[in-house]
């Protein structure tokens, strides 16, 4: 694996973690903005699609939410149970 990648690697993972400390401390928007930095990154990645769903979700945005999670589903639905049970939540709103 060249350097580049690795590097990619492991701003994609600070990223994401500094997204999910924001969430826990109940920024929502500054998390989203965080798992959008990382989806330039890798942007199919259904683990962080499913957290940016969480944080729409939050921020009391229930359509871009259930689009996030629509986006982790076609990205791996087998991994994505959580974007499943988001949609189900966001979708009535809709």
């Amino acid at each position: 694996m060249e350097q580049n990648q690795i590097n990619q690697i492991a701003l994609d993972e600070l990223l994401v973690n500094g997204g999910l400390a924001l969430l826990d401390a109940g920024k929502p928007a500054d998390a989203r903005k965080q798992f959008e930095k990382a989806l330039v990154l890798k942007p199919n990645d259904a683990y962080t699609l499913t957290n940016l769903g969480f944080a729409y979700e939050k921020e009391g945005k229930p359509r871009d939410a259930a689009g996030a999670y629509s986006r982790a589903i076609k990205a791996d639905p087998l991994f994505s149970g959580n974007a499943y049970m988001g949609l189900m939540r966001t979708l009535p709103a809709c």
